[in-house]
């Protein structure tokens, strides 16, 4: 099997996250893979260079293939592929002068050669797509400026939807020549149809399985870098507009458009669909691109003519949350606590202290991971400081969960104390709150095991493991077989423990066989 992946440097990460697995692993299977990136593209702190460090490392190191200029004989015999003879010694000269050596400029030079006699080839590349440009049709024109902000292959409809949004905006219509009547092709009307036609004809557009595109990113540049600003900005809001249905694309069209209203829409549903797909970097990517945009946004926003802000718009401390797991599920530890403590921040602690408590729970996870164990301690007592003593299952969770830090800390008198507590608040709520009793069970478990209490201990920990087998909850079934296994084992009862190991292995590979569903029950996914 062959696996290509093009232009590396401009992929989302979850695509590098894929190619960068692959050549890693190691394998049997024939599979060979394929990767292209312009290094002139990237620099030391474009992500791609780091996923090129990590592959220096890779069980078999990838080869490596420069694609250097052409040379004078390879110049000479692209030109006469094109033009079918040999150029002479003064256009070959002019050539590869001009063109570097890189084949797409030598192909222009000699399109404005044949259709421009007058041009100079002397003028950058961009002069000369453009002169080639001017000297077509309206029709052709149209096409290309509405194709050539996309960056991307369409389709038909597409393309009319992009002129339809684009020419809503316009007093005076789409451009139109003088030239005789035209019939359309079922989706593009007459001189949509008949600009294409020609677009195609003279070589700025190419058409295969992908959709329509222009023959080379370069000249979309060049196209969109003409457009008046007005103008581009009207193009991008168009494509945005017309490509709802692909959020990424429009939200990056937006922005181009200084739409920060539509940005914040378009960013969210693109986070969304990250997360659908479990791309946790590209979430990340576009939850900060809708934070950016939510100063603007909060002001207002202009399209269309009309001022308008986003009242539907989620607070800022909610971006920030999610953002935080986004960033924890990307391996970026140290940034989702940074994103807590700016949502803590954002967070008003009067109006809703379960919410802000919970934060601080999640706050203490991420710190702990990252190596900060008094900052997690600290941000554990400030939860149980918010959250109200009433029993509910928040501060159950709270009390729980400082109960357990303090018993990996080894203080263990006060984590028996707060185990109990927490115990006795989760069987007081309506319903009782049994995730957040087989937790505080379990630790408080540990925490009698490690004060010479065996019998106790083991008694709490076979209570705990039978509630997380009723519950359906396999976090805290695990926790209690470890666990278990591990006041065992410092009680002497070596063969016991080993035993016990052996029954969590068991329940860990039936894990891999059914899931549980929300009610708790377990469902068999493959039979």
């Amino acid at each position: 099997m062959l696996l290509v992946v093009e232009d590396l440097h401009r992929a989302d990460a979850a695509t590098r996250t894929l190619v960068t697995f692959l050549a890693r692993l190691a394998r049997t299977q024939r599979l060979a893979i394929v990767g292209t990136y312009q290094a002139d593209a990237i620099d030391r702190d474009h992500p791609w260079s780091h996923d090129l460090e990590g592959l220096a490392g890779a069980p078999r190191q990838p080869h490596r293939l420069s694609l250097s200029p052409l040379g004078r004989g390879e110049l000479a015999r692209l030109i006469e592929s094109i033009e079918g003879s040999r150029p002479s010694a003064s256009v070959l000269v002019v050539v590869a002068e001009r063109s570097g050596g890189r084949p797409l400029v030598a192909e222009e030079l000699l399109a404005a050669r044949r259709e421009l006699p007058a041009v100079s080839l002397t003028s950058s590349f961009q002069d000369i797509v453009l002169a080639r440009i001017a000297a077509r049709s309206p029709e052709a024109r149209r096409v290309l400026r509405l194709l050539a902000p996309a960056s991307r292959p369409l389709d038909r409809e597409a393309l009319a939807s992009i002129a339809v949004a684009f020419e809503s905006e316009l007093t005076g219509g789409p451009p139109r020549s003088s030239h005789g009547p035209r019939r359309g092709d079922g989706i593009l009307d007459a001189d949509l149809t008949a600009g294409l036609d020609e677009a195609l004809e003279y070589g700025f557009v190419r058409e295969d399985d992908n959709g329509l595109a222009l023959r080379h990113e370069l000249v979309g540049q060049a196209i969109v870098a003409d457009l008046l600003p007005s103008a581009r900005n009207r193009h991008h809001s168009a494509v945005a507009r017309a490509l709802e249905d692909r959020p990424f694309v429009a939200m990056v069209h937006h922005g181009a458009a200084l739409d920060p209203v539509a940005v914040r829409q378009a960013a969210i549903a693109a986070a969304d669909e990250a997360a659908s797909v479990d791309a946790p970097m590209d979430e990340l990517n576009a939850i900060e691109l809708a934070i950016s945009a939510a100063t603007a946004t909060g002001v207002s926003s202009r399209q269309a003519g009309r001022r308008r802000t986003d009242p539907s718009a989620p607070p800022s401390s909610a971006l920030h949350v999610r953002a935080a797991e986004a960033a924890f599920a990307a391996g970026r530890t140290v940034r989702a606590a940074a994103y807590l403590d700016a949502a803590i921040a954002a967070s008003d602690a009067r109006r809703d202290r379960t919410r802000l408590g919970l934060i601080y729970v999640r706050l203490a996870q991420f710190r702990r991971i990252a190596g900060d164990t008094e900052g997690a301690l600290a941000a554990r007592r400030r939860a149980v400081d918010l959250v109200p003593s009433t029993p509910t299952p928040a501060r159950a969770a709270v009390v729980a969960g400082l109960a357990q830090m303090l018993m990996l800390e080894g203080t263990f008198s006060e984590a028996d104390k707060l185990a109990r507590e927490a115990i006795r608040i989760a069987r007081a709520c309506d319903p009782p709150a049994r995730r957040w009793e087989v937790h505080a069970t379990t630790t408080l478990g540990v925490s009698l095991g490690w004060r010479a209490d065996p019998d106790a201990a083991l008694t709490m920990l076979r209570e705990a493991r039978v509630m997380a087998e009723e519950l359906g909850d396999l976090d805290e079934l695990f926790r209690a077989h470890a666990n278990l296994t591990t006041v065992l084992e410092l009680a002497g009862r070596h063969e016991e423990a080993v035993e016990s190991a052996k029954a969590g292995i068991d329940a860990a590979k039936c894990a891999d066989t059914f899931h549980f569903g929300k009610d708790g029950k377990p469902f068999f996914i493959n039979g």
